[in-house]
């Protein structure tokens, strides 16, 4: 994870409700997930009239071609650092037998971490034996200018009643429409993630403001821009750069705006690790990412003990990579 001190010249400028289930952000299909797929099933074993049967195969041949699917994604993704870190952290939790709400918050917990994090920052923390302090001791020269000018960002949006701050532990929070407050519902995201070499792509926030709030203003929408408050946090998180908004209808246009604000300041859209979807939602009280890991720490608190503990990790691993995948469906 070496990069060059290779920031630009700053470039600052002067600056109806969705309803909301699990079912509504693509996680209908995997409520349960398939112990049962890796063992074979006999064609004799089902005893129904022809077109029950013909349906029975549809159905076991779409039904195969997922696992498939999910099995093929875990062999692609195996080897990434947080995989198989995941993969070590969730098998030690199953040996220890625990119970209850200890054993599912931990899982979801593993599960999270392995979602959201760069492969490579854990392949330089864990896999080296170093913590986050240690690691970001290389990183002075970087930190600073990161710092620097997300204070000057933060000066710019004080001074321009269109902008105001809205940010949580860890991420830096921009609302493009601070004038319409208390719009409910489901907040639909676009995430993008930018190479590590690009941290001064920051620099730049202000200008994707700006004509974020044309499309706000212009759509009666509410639209939020998130990055990482320090250069850690953006060395360390797989999501880059989150726009919130509310309108599916939107969707589309934010992806090209960012795209283009990308292209014209130089900025790479790396592909999403593990090919985590561009497009989530989180209802009020949870993010997409910890909707997947929840589902997956259910799953495997129901099933503990029951299979082997290899072929059970094995199966949460490559389902949650397979869940995290699936774009949402919003119901408007």
């Amino acid at each position: 994870m070496n990069f060059e001190n290779n920031h630009q010249e700053e470039v600052l400028a002067n600056n109806d409700s969705f309803d909301y289930s699990k079912e509504q952000v693509g996680l209908e299909n995997n409520q349960e997930l398939p112990v049962t797929s890796f063992a074979s099933v006999k064609e004799e074993q089902v005893n129904q009239d022809s077109q029950d049967l013909a349906k029975t195969r549809e159905e076991l041949f779409n039904s195969q071609n997922q696992e498939q699917s999910s099995e093929d994604n875990y062999q692609k993704f195996k080897d990434l650092a947080n995989v198989r870190l995941g993969e070590q952290k969730l098998q030690e939790l199953l040996n220890k037998h625990l119970e209850g709400e200890d054993f599912t918050e931990r899982a979801k917990s593993i599960v999270y971490e392995m979602l959201t994090r760069r492969s490579d920052f854990i392949k330089q923390t864990n896999d080296q034996g170093l913590d986050v302090v240690s690691l970001m001791k290389n990183y002075q020269p970087q930190m600073a200018w990161y710092r620097e000018m997300r204070e000057k960002i933060a000066s710019a949006v004080d001074r321009n009643p269109d902008f105001k701050w809205n940010s949580n532990p860890g991420w830096f929070g921009l609302n493009t429409r601070p004038e319409l407050v208390g719009r409910e519902g489901v907040n639909i995201k676009v995430y993008k993630t930018i190479p590590v070499n690009e941290y001064s792509f920051i620099q730049n926030i202000p200008d994707l403001a700006k004509q974020l709030r044309v499309l706000s203003l212009a759509s009666d929408d509410v639209i939020q821009i998130k990055f990482p408050a320090s250069l850690s946090g953006f060395l360390a998180n797989n999501d880059s750069l989150v726009i919130h908004f509310k309108k599916a209808e939107n969707q589309e246009k934010i992806l090209d705006l960012v795209n283009t604000w990308s292209k014209e300041k130089g900025i790479t859209n790396s592909p999403r690790e593990m090919g985590r979807t561009e497009i989530a939602a989180d209802s009020r009280d949870t993010s997409f990412s910890d909707l997947v890991a929840k589902n997956i720490a259910d799953w495997l608190a129901k099933n503990a003990d029951q299979y082997d503990h290899k072929i059970l990790t094995k199966e949460a691993i490559k389902h949650a990579i397979s869940q995290s995948q699936k774009p949402p469906i919003i119901k408007t």
